[in-house]
């Protein structure tokens, strides 16, 4: 009635997805995590320049990117959890 429907929703998940992404990185710099924030960043660089830099390949990008960084810190923090 209203147009809604035909309003494309990937630009706003697109969005959400860089904001959640930004701020993991963010988290990691804060506590201290480098090395995984670094990692993080290189790993969403590499896959978005090798999706050519559209924008459903930066939002796989995004997703592969924050799935590694939190598989990263939770290996990180298991590991050091014990000692």
């Amino acid at each position: 009635m209203f147009g809604i429907a035909h309003i494309d929703m990937l630009p706003f998940v697109y969005g959400g997805m860089l904001v959640l992404g930004f701020f993991s990185v963010w988290n990691k710099l804060r506590i201290g995590l480098f090395w995984i924030a670094i990692v993080e960043v290189l790993f969403f660089s590499a896959t978005f320049a090798l999706h050519g830099g559209s924008m459903t390949g930066g939002l796989a990008s995004v997703i592969a990117a924050v799935t590694v960084g939190a598989v990263l810190k939770h290996r990180h923090m298991r590991k050091y959890a014990d000692h």
